[in-house]
């Protein structure tokens, strides 16, 4: 119920989307778990958890996406989870290395200059496009172990924290326990936190 809404008028709405939702056929495509996507925050006492969250879709929007899946994700500070359309859910991803890339939280870090400065300061006077790409490959390698280093604890801590985040909602989905979610939302946010002061700095 929205504050200022007449009755009549939120009646009127609900009628317009009913006939429309009949007319384009749609139905709810259905979810992965957790199974619920909206918490009122309480533990212990006076938990309420519904799904309130779905994606809809009819039989032509079905043929588009043949392997497609509704995921109900995680997120620590927010009542309502993120409802995720995956087109390509149930097809094989091959395992691929994934490729070097320059990462712009570098930019201003001192350690990532000095990398950068002593692999190009071993160059010869004349170098030819082999060499060249030799460098960069090294120099990449370099600070691929130098960001392991330095940033890999924070991003492995988060994924950490989210995947126990995750693992709590499905348990409180099947058992309607609350327990340990508040802690779990504000593990998430501490690393989240964390991970925006590394981007900074």
């Amino acid at each position: 119920m929205k504050s200022g809404v007449d009755d009549h008028v939120l009646i009127l709405r609900l009628g317009l989307f009913g006939s429309c939702y009949l007319f384009v056929s749609l139905r709810d495509l259905g979810f992965r778990k957790p199974k619920f996507t909206w918490w009122n925050g309480r533990e212990g006492a006076g938990p309420i958890s519904e799904r309130l969250d779905r994606y809809m879709g009819n039989s032509s929007f079905c043929c588009l996406f043949p392997h497609a899946m509704v995921l109900n994700g995680t997120v620590a500070y927010l009542d309502h989870l993120p409802v995720v359309f995956d087109s390509l859910y149930s097809r094989p991803r091959p395992l691929v290395r994934r490729p070097f890339r320059f990462e712009a939280m570098w930019v201003g870090e001192e350690r990532c200059e000095l990398i950068i400065d002593q692999v190009w300061n071993n160059m010869r006077t004349s170098l030819g496009m082999e060499e060249v790409l030799h460098l960069i490959k090294g120099c990449g390698e370099e600070l691929a172990s130098w960001n392991k280093v330095s940033f890999g604890q924070v991003r492995r801590k988060l994924n950490e924290a989210r995947n126990e985040l995750a693992r709590l909602q499905i348990i409180h989905s099947s058992h309607l326990d609350t327990g340990g979610l508040g802690r779990a939302r504000k593990e998430v946010q501490m690393w989240l936190e964390r991970e925006e002061i590394m981007w900074r700095q």
